[in-house]
């Protein structure tokens, strides 16, 4: 299967997709997110599902375990999910 530029303007149509940010190392050693807060995040996601009506999520963060957690969360969620670590 190739994927043509037609293709792809579909998808990226069909979806409403955001960035969610879960600690990025902007200035060196400090999160944008020290703390990471599952009911916080709970409450964030159903929020960006429900009320803002999106239903994709690119996860951004440094520390790889929380990202992994996040990813789970949205997928069982039925969000289509895609991680995304800084370099």
């Amino acid at each position: 299967m190739f994927i043509t530029s037609k293709s792809v303007k579909k998808i990226i149509m069909f979806l409403r997709g955001i960035n969610y940010d879960v600690g990025t190392e902007f200035v060196k050693g400090h999160l944008s997110r020290p703390d990471f807060d599952e009911t916080i995040v709970r409450k964030e996601i159903e929020i960006i599902k429900n009320k803002l009506n999106y239903d994709a999520v690119r996860i951004s963060g440094y520390e790889l375990s929380v990202c992994q957690r996040l990813l789970h969360t949205h997928l069982r969620r039925g969000y289509r999910s895609g991680y995304h670590r800084p370099i």
